[in-house]
């Protein structure tokens, strides 16, 4: 009797990217909840290697997975398992899944159409972030990743940048932005941070959403979130304020010390779990005391 599988695939190609010291695009052929098979023009890593792929999923944008390869089919590609998978992350990944083998009823396969179109790009897989510190409903393009204040139900182009500009903050406590997918690691930084003004946000959308929003004086960040890496939300943060101090607060510090990325070994970083006398340490030295 044949064995059943544990996850049904679903065929591609699927747009994705190969992060790394140099990012490059790859196809994944076929994708499940707990892997795919990839493509690259660059050859296939050895098995056992630790990946970060960036994968763009049809209605749901860019979700962001920690891989390790299984094996490689030489002059194919290679297949990959998924690891450390964040929650939201599966949880999109899982929905747009089903919504591609017809699991998903037809009002839950629309539910995209009552937001507005986004003004760069005018897709329609947009997601709302909420206020965003301002006074100004913010959301989020899932193809394209621009991150736009809505100042009317359809945006204009070009309220895109009015909208996003950096507001200087008025004199008071020092604010840190912490950008982390795990609501306990955010409770705890808010906690432990209690002295300064502390903004939090759950992925790289609604970071820069808030950082476009609010003068900040230091960005705490995960490296690998639903939508994203740490790594893109310091580059588009520091297009805007190129002075921004960052703190890299991570589980996957081995994987980035082997990559041995010019960016990594630049910024300062904790490797969770860390103690907090040693966070308290570096925020300090980064930005001074309260």
């Amino acid at each position: 009797m044949a064995k059943e599988r544990r996850y049904v695939r679903v065929a591609g190609p699927f747009e994705a990217r190969q992060m790394g010291p140099i990012e490059s695009r790859i196809a994944v052929c076929d994708l499940n909840e707990g892997g795919c098979f990839v493509r690259s023009a660059r050859g296939s890593p050895a098995p056992g290697r630790s990946l970060v792929l960036k994968i763009i999923l049809p209605d749901e944008g860019w979700i962001c997975l920690k891989a390790e390869v299984l094996y490689v089919m030489p002059n194919s590609g290679f297949a990959v398992s998924f690891v450390d998978v964040p929650h939201r992350a599966s949880d999109r990944l899982t929905r747009t899944l089903q919504r591609m083998r017809g699991e998903f009823a037809d009002a839950d396969k629309d539910r995209s159409l009552v937001l507005p179109a986004c003004p760069q790009c005018r897709a329609t897989a947009v997601r709302p972030l909420g206020m965003a510190r301002s006074t100004l409903p913010w959301f989020a393009c899932q193809r394209c990743d621009a991150v736009w204040a809505a100042r009317d139900p359809e945006a204009s182009a070009s309220q895109l940048g009015d909208a996003a500009t950096w507001a200087p903050q008025p004199g008071g406590v020092k604010q840190i932005l912490v950008a982390d997918d795990d609501g306990a690691i955010l409770a705890l930084f808010r906690k432990a941070l209690s002295d300064y003004a502390v903004l939090t946000a759950r992925d790289v959308a609604e970071a820069l959403a808030v950082g476009r929003s609010a003068s900040v004086d230091l960005l705490i960040t995960d490296y690998l979130m639903p939508d994203g890496t740490g790594e893109e939300l310091i580059s588009r943060l520091r297009e805007r304020q190129p002075s921004l101090k960052v703190l890299i607060s991570t589980g996957h510090a081995a994987m980035l010390d082997q990559e041995g990325s010019d960016w990594w070994t630049h910024e300062r970083h904790l490797s969770k779990p860390f103690p907090l006398a040693d966070l308290r340490l570096a925020v300090t030295e980064l930005i001074g005391e309260p």
